[in-house]
């Protein structure tokens, strides 16, 4: 029975890895390291980094229900993203629920919403009549 060939080191001194604090810390948002991540590090790497005096953002957007996955993640990578990885900000994501229905809503879903809701510790939540 023949050995395997032992495991070769590679001499990597003359390899060199440039990481851009940005990147690390839009990749640790993101949990890991994507094409996209980099090549928008870089983009912001080149351009200004002066702060305008503006300290505040505020924003809101209606989503479609039957697309709220994908309306969520394109907000989460072209802005929540942005505002996160700045050192020292306090990003705040506040999800609120609208839904009307004029026939009433049937009893086993106000039961599974009003648990559901309980079960992730909705600030405010309720049912009512119109």
């Amino acid at each position: 029975m023949q050995r395997p060939a032992p495991a070769r080191s590679a001499d990597l001194r003359q390899y060199r890895l440039v990481v851009c604090s940005e990147a690390v810390q839009r990749a640790s948002i993101r949990k890991h390291v994507t094409p996209h991540t980099l090549r928008h590090s870089r983009r912001v790497q080149t351009g200004s980094t002066k702060p305008l005096g503006l300290r505040r953002f505020h924003g809101s957007a209606t989503l479609n229900a039957t697309r709220l996955s994908r309306d969520v993640d394109t907000i989460a990578t072209s802005v929540v993203q942005h505002l996160a990885g700045l050192l020292d900000a306090k990003v705040k994501i506040t999800l609120e629920i609208d839904a009307d229905i004029p026939s009433g809503f049937p009893e086993n879903v106000v039961r599974t919403v009003t648990e559901n809701g309980r079960t992730l510790k909705f600030d405010s939540q309720g049912f009512e009549e119109a």
